[in-house]
């Protein structure tokens, strides 16, 4: 048991760092600003999770499987596998309450897996845009809005991997003194060790805001986003659109 600990442990720390870091090809976004692309996202989660068509989800569905496809490697597409594992085993779980309001088996399965098709293609645009330029370009355009929130996620996109690391150094000491192979034994190690990383994170968390204090010259000290005529006309495009498909569908 404490194998597949390790195994989980190790693939989350895979995924962290591909959504941490993004795939960083800044020619994906070349003539337009990522904040107007963002907005495009934005607004294919909102069609894809509230609109009636699943026509509508499918084509935002293959669109984003597209993009994904164009720009990844091999390894990148084996962790999106890992998130959608994730998402259709919760979406299956946040199905099971139509064993409640259904008799029919036939009903059932067709509510559960309206479910998972619903999840996967709300939060597919999300996950392509995250996978493109990462959880720090999206602080830096955050920012934007809200400064406090923007430099939150900058800080999340490093802490989180590092916190990772720390988790898998610890349970490696746990275990490391003690060969006993016990269930209960295993299972107070985990929780012993995911304590002990919450208080790592407290230490991290204070250590990172006093770092990036200590190195901020002024409070503007991300670079502002400049948006062009273009982008302008692409964010009105994407909220209309979403208007529009909404009322329509």
């Amino acid at each position: 048991m404490s194998d597949i600990a390790f195994r989980v442990l190790h693939e989350l720390i895979d995924v962290i760092e591909i959504f941490s870091q993004g795939i960083n090809k800044r020619y994906v976004f070349k003539y337009v600003n990522p904040l107007s692309i963002l907005f495009i996202f934005i607004a294919l989660t909102v069609i894809a999770a509230y609109s009636h068509s699943d026509i509508a989800r499918a084509v935002i569905l293959a669109i984003c499987i597209l993009q994904i496809l164009v720009n990844s490697s091999r390894k990148i597409l084996l962790n999106i596998l890992k998130v959608y594992i994730f998402i259709i085993i919760l979406a299956i779980f946040l199905g099971l309450p139509s064993i409640f309001l259904y008799t029919d088996r036939y009903n059932i399965a067709l509510s559960i897996i309206k479910t998972v098709f619903v999840s996967i293609s709300a939060s597919t645009p999300i996950i392509v845009f995250t996978i493109l330029v990462g959880l720090k370009e999206i602080g830096r355009l955050v920012t934007i809005f809200s400064k406090t929130i923007g430099r939150a996620i900058a800080m999340f996109s490093i802490a989180l991997f590092r916190i990772s690391q720390i988790q898998i150094e610890i349970m490696l000491m746990r275990f490391s003194r003690n060969l006993s192979s016990k269930r209960s034994y295993i299972w107070k190690a985990i929780s012993s060790a995911i304590g002990d990383t919450l208080i790592h994170t407290n230490y991290i968390s204070q250590m990172m805001a006093l770092a990036i204090k200590s190195r901020t010259v002024s409070l503007n000290s991300f670079e502002k986003s400049i948006l062009k005529p273009l982008d302008y006309l692409i964010i009105a495009t994407s909220i209309a659109s979403a208007i529009a498909v909404l009322v329509v569908t």
